[in-house]
């Protein structure tokens, strides 16, 4: 995907699908999961 946008190695975080029909606990407990790797590509330590 990001070679498509013209970013060629420029890394991204995924989730699983779906997403629409999670319940906003679901999405909180989704983005606490996907947290930590958001920040490592940020340069931030957790």
């Amino acid at each position: 995907m990001a070679r498509s946008y013209g970013f060629p190695g420029f890394p991204y975080v995924v989730t699983e699908h779906p997403v629409a029909s999670l319940s906003r606990d679901e999405v909180r407990e989704r983005v606490s999961a996907m947290l930590p790797r958001i920040l490592a590509q940020l340069g931030v330590e957790a």
